[in-house]
């Protein structure tokens, strides 16, 4: 029996595309309220399993810690879905993988 699947990922990311602080610090992160994973992240779209992204850009630069995105990913080509702000300056893009023609 076929299920169709669909799975998303919601992340959130500072400015310059980290998703911790040095020692793992996530207090940044409160804006939003949700943690993230790299490893996990990085695990999905290794094995091409993410179909919808929804990534939460918090308007602060950490400088370095922990990047959301790993060299040597594959590459994902997607499409804006939508874009939303919030009063605090957040931005959350939605975007879902590209149809390949």
């Amino acid at each position: 029996m076929a299920t169709d699947r669909k799975v998303i990922l919601y992340i959130a990311t500072s400015l310059d595309g980290y998703i911790a602080k040095p020692n793992d610090d996530l207090g940044f992160l409160s804006m939003v309220e949700q943690d993230g994973g790299a490893e996990i992240v990085n695990q999905l779209l290794q094995y091409d399993l993410i179909d919808e992204f929804i990534i939460s850009v918090i308007p602060i630069l950490v400088g370095n810690g922990t990047k959301l995105w790993n060299d040597g990913r594959p590459e994902q080509k997607l499409e804006l879905v939508s874009t939303k702000q919030f009063e605090k300056g957040l931005t959350q893009l939605h975007y879902r993988r590209a149809r390949v023609q």
